[in-house]
Parts: structure tokens; sequence; C-alpha cells
């Protein structure tokens, strides 16, 4: 046995198509986790026009209730 040779030992070396499908299916867990965060977010955003027409946002929660 030589140092520095490899004799087949550890992981088995990927194809180009399974690397790809492994990143693709990343790709699409990390977006559905985002989508998923995004839906249930206990946050709105409110707008209000100023007198003197300046558009102002608000990120408030859910529970708070907007006349």
């Amino acid at each position: 046995m030589s140092i520095g040779v490899d004799e087949g030992y550890g992981a088995a070396p990927r194809s180009a198509r399974q690397r790809v499908a492994l990143l693709g299916a990343a790709v699409l867990a990390i977006a559905v986790l985002t989508a998923g965060c995004q839906l249930r977010s206990s946050f709105q955003y409110v707008s209000h026009r100023a007198p003197d027409g300046v558009d102002a946002y608000f990120k408030v929660p859910v529970t708070v209730q907007v006349r």
C-alpha cells in the first residue's frame, strides 16, 4: 500500500448528473422553507399618507388593530 494513493476507500465519486440533482434538491428545500416563513408571518404592513403628501409604511404585529 502506497501513501497518497486512493484504493477505493471512502465516498464514491458522484457523477455530474447526481451533483446537479443534489444541488436542485437543496435549492428547492431552501425555497420551500423560505416561503413557509413568509406565509406564517405575524406582521402586517400598514401605509399612511400625511397631509403634506408623504407616504409612510409601518410594519406592525397582526394583533394590532388599525382603524
